[in-house]
């Protein structure tokens, strides 16, 4: 069983190839503050580099960051109504 990506403290890098995500993934997670979807961009050993789809439940424009996987439980979107309409939720 996979355990979830909150407060783990492998890489990202590592978390990745575990799960199969590798650039052109899309991944949510929800901090408390509403669903967030991001792209991943490229995988490094500490961050990801990511594009946002949408950020704390408002789309975000494709804005880019770095990112950890620590801060969130994230799930690949699996659901491609999400992935083509980000304003549905997941």
């Amino acid at each position: 069983m996979i355990r979830g990506t909150l407060r783990d403290p492998r890489s990202p890098a590592e978390i990745c190839r575990e799960r199969g995500w590798t650039i052109g993934t899309q991944i949510v997670g929800d901090d408390g503050c509403g669903l967030t979807i991001i792209q991943i961009l490229g995988v490094g050993e500490q961050f990801l580099h990511v594009k946002y789809i949408i950020r704390q439940g408002e789309p975000a424009h494709g804005r880019e960051s770095l990112w950890g996987l620590g801060c969130r439980d994230w799930q690949e979107v699996a659901d491609t109504a999400v992935k083509s309409n980000p304003n549905k939720e997941a």
